[in-house]
């Protein structure tokens, strides 16, 4: 049986248990994996090696396994459960994938907190879909090319086509997310240049305040009280912007090279 979790995802996401109810040749199967790594299974062939750890981890996680629908459901039975606990940047998470035959899929998605669970659940399966692909930061796809690889296929990252193989590539390093995170910072520095600009404006008007105030000695004391707090206020945002400035110049650089090793490679 060969499944491995490599070692950058096994750091983020820790199995820690599978529970099988009449899934494919499971009946009745609980297999507690917290705190052991690595895991070997050995078994002869057709034992349910496969399907106690690949085809149940990618069935729940994503809907994805040999066969679909009610082939899943051992023979005989009325429905299939596959639940999984998980370990993921300081949080455990549980998913159960339910398939009830002749009818559609039921799925659940929970953060374990202490001895209860909160729901993740989104108004449809494709939105719960949706959060546990967002939560682990990988889909179908990218999971049996890095993180589980299945017996026999080894090899299918590097027979996809460069373009494939360029997605994959992408969403592992979370390219899409590193985007958008850039433009939050463009964002946000754009809105720190406009503070910069408000407060330099009212320093102009200030500036106009204090030579008509000039005149009288309280006028001018609080005139130069007010001025010094706008300009303490500026050189602050403006340090801010500099500081901001700089993140957002990093990142686009590091971006920059991430995008042309991924050229290089095509």
């Amino acid at each position: 049986m060969g499944f491995r979790m490599n070692p950058r995802t096994w750091n983020q996401m820790n199995l820690q248990r599978i529970r099988l109810e009449n899934f494919l040749s499971h009946r009745d199967t609980d297999f507690d994996l917290s705190g052991r790594n690595p895991v070997i299974v050995t078994g002869e062939n057709g034992a349910g090696k496969s399907s106690l750890v690949k085809d149940s981890v990618t069935w729940a996680l994503f809907g994805k396994a040999r066969g679909s629908g009610d082939e899943l459901i051992t023979e005989g039975a009325d429905e299939a459960v596959v639940t999984i606990r998980f370990g993921l940047d300081g949080r455990e998470y549980a998913v159960t994938r339910r398939r009830l035959r002749g009818r559609k899929t039921e799925l659940v998605f929970t953060t374990v907190e202490g001895e209860g669970e909160q729901s993740l659940c989104g108004a449809t399966i494709a939105e719960t879909q949706a959060e546990i692909e967002k939560r682990l930061g990988m889909d179908y796809e990218t999971f049996v090319c890095t993180a589980c690889l299945e017996q026999g296929k080894a090899d299918s990252f590097t027979s996809m086509t460069p373009k494939e193989a360029k997605q994959v590539i992408m969403r592992i390093l979370q390219l899409g997310d590193y985007e958008q995170y850039l433009e939050q910072a463009r964002t946000e520095v754009h809105r720190w240049k406009m503070a910069v600009a408000k407060q330099e404006g009212q320093l102009a008007v200030l500036t106009e305040e204090l030579a008509r105030r000039a005149s009288t000695p309280a006028g001018l004391a609080e005139a130069q009280r007010r001025l010094s707090e706008l300009e303490q206020e500026v050189v602050s945002i403006q340090n801010q912007v500099v500081a901001v400035d700089s993140r957002l110049a990093d990142a686009e650089s590091e971006l920059l090279q991430m995008q042309r090793r991924i050229a290089d490679q095509e």
